[in-house]
């Protein structure tokens, strides 16, 4: 017997029992036995749940990925236009902090302004003044826009020795690193900034992001919530907080944290749509219809604007209710 079959028998099982004992007056063994069905019930939901969402997910990576690759490819053509145009879908698309910075790299080089050159500028100012931090900063961010990772840890490693006090140049280097996937090296160059001076609250942020990265969930959230505790108007602190209840399926405290990103930037789209898919899976479409609505008002113009008018026309349509 398959592991669907065996729940679906345990909750017909139950539930037959339990509505049995009921009409005997034997309440509270009734009561156990459709809490015992409602489990199984709850076990399949769950599983199911699990499932569509894994699906979307890899839906959802197969467009970026494939948006990706037309970029590039049109990128190498020269078809700046055509290359930018998938990157911005890419990255519409995109669902974690690090895959929309790296997006936004490529996207840097579909300018009218070829940032290669400018690297090569940069490049230049430092071999002229190897000991500029000026020089050395300049072409360490270039590094990083452009996506050359391992070379702007190298860069901004010589800007600490160059300014050791600097809190900056610390917490620079520990992003660097982060980005890198040198998660311990990343923590102790966090644990350096703060020791300098750096703003708590944003190391506090970059540490739960990197722990995030790592897959470490429950420490992300420690680590952004005492971002928040520091400074309850922290943006993106909150919204990655928002974004890990979502993943993890928490989409009670999931809206809230997206409420909470909307209470202090009332024009994110993307916390909208974030929003609405969470009150969309827990049924709530009232809620769900006002945040459409509202897309619309704060990005008439936008990708989420259009699918929300759409969304909005089918549900009045269809006269759907809570």
């Amino acid at each position: 017997m398959s592991w669907l079959e065996k729940q679906l028998k345990t909750f017909s099982e139950a539930k037959n029992e339990g509505d049995r004992l009921l009409e005997e007056g034997q309440v509270e063994e009734s009561h156990l036995k459709l809490q015992e069905a409602m489990e199984a019930l709850d076990r399949l939901y769950r599983r199911e749940h699990d499932e569509t969402l894994k699906l979307l997910e890899n839906c959802w990576k197969l467009l970026v990925d494939k948006n990706l690759e037309l970029g590039d490819q049109f990128l190498q053509e020269e078809n700046y236009p055509q290359a930018r145009e998938h990157f911005q879908i890419a990255l519409d698309l995109a669902q974690t902090k690090k895959d929309k910075d790296e997006i936004r790299v490529k996207m840097a080089q579909t300018g009218p302004e070829r940032a290669t050159t400018n690297l090569s500028n940069l490049f230049e100012e430092v071999e002229r003044t190897p000991s500029s931090p000026e020089a050395i900063y300049n072409f360490a961010t270039e590094l990083i826009i452009e996506g050359h990772f391992p070379q702007a840890v190298t860069y901004f490693e010589k800007l600490v020795e160059l300014t050791p006090e600097d809190a900056d140049a610390h917490l620079m280097l520990a992003n660097a690193m982060s980005d890198c996937e040198r998660f311990e090296d990343a923590e102790r160059a966090y644990g350096k900034a703060r020791e300098k001076g750096s703003d708590v609250a944003e190391v506090d942020y970059r540490l739960g992001e990197l722990q995030y990265n790592r897959g470490d969930h429950a420490a992300a959230i420690r680590y952004l919530n005492r971002a928040l505790e520091k400074q309850p108007d922290h943006p993106d602190a909150q919204r990655s907080l928002a974004h890990i209840f979502a993943v993890g399926g928490e989409y009670e405290k999931a809206i809230a944290a997206y409420q909470a990103v909307l209470k202090l930037d009332e024009d994110d789209s993307e916390s909208y749509f974030e929003l609405v898919n969470c009150f969309e899976i827990r049924g709530q479409m009232t809620e769900a219809r006002d945040s459409w609505l509202r897309a619309t008002e704060v990005e008439p113009d936008g990708d989420f604007a259009s699918f929300a008018r759409d969304k909005l026309d089918s549900t009045a349509s269809e006269g759907s209710t809570d």
